[in-house]
């Protein structure tokens, strides 16, 4: 009798193996790989979605961008605007943080911003700002995406800082 039941439940084991294994590797079409890099989503579905779904069109570009020095975050805002959080350090005890947003322009692929705050901040051992001042907040500029999935960030500002490396590539999708 115990071998019996020890080989009911050796293939009661292998049937939920086996059915985790299928329903793992089933094709549903409804798996959305968060990490796949920006420029597997065209342009134009972009520009033309938000019409036709109610959604931002800047939903399409949302997360996080680095040019190997700054990193923007890139957040849709309402349905038609985007949100962009520039951090740019400076050492490991002091980092500058851009904040600004604007409405999507579906027939350039820009945002052009006029409300730009830049905040230096003071950083403890672990990162966490312990300090900050702010310096402006009037800037203006523009981003523009590309369709290879990467972007190019233009502040007026900041233009003489910023001139050689402003074009930012995708790195991940935000949570």
């Amino acid at each position: 009798m115990k071998t019996f039941l020890k080989t009911v439940m050796t293939l009661m084991l292998i049937g939920v193996i086996a059915f985790a294994l299928y329903g793992c590797s089933a094709d549903t079409g409804t798996d959305k790989d968060t990490t796949a890099p920006a420029e597997t989503t065209a342009a134009t579905t972009a520009v033309t979605a938000g019409e036709e779904d109610g959604q931002n069109p800047v939903m399409n570009y949302i997360g996080k961008y680095d040019n190997g020095g700054c990193v923007i975050l890139v957040e849709a805002d309402g349905m038609t605007g985007a949100k962009f959080t520039v951090d740019f350090p400076l050492t490991d005890s002091e980092a500058e943080r851009y904040t600004f947003s604007g409405e999507w322009e579906e027939d350039t692929l820009k945002v052009h911003y006029n409300n730009s705050t830049k905040k230096v901040l003071k950083l403890a051992a672990d990162g966490t700002v312990t300090e900050e001042k702010t310096e402006y907040t009037d800037g203006s500029g523009e981003i523009v995406f590309h369709e290879d999935g990467t972007l190019d960030w233009h502040d007026e500002k900041e233009a003489y800082r910023f001139t050689d490396n402003t074009t930012f590539s995708y790195v991940y999708v935000t949570e």
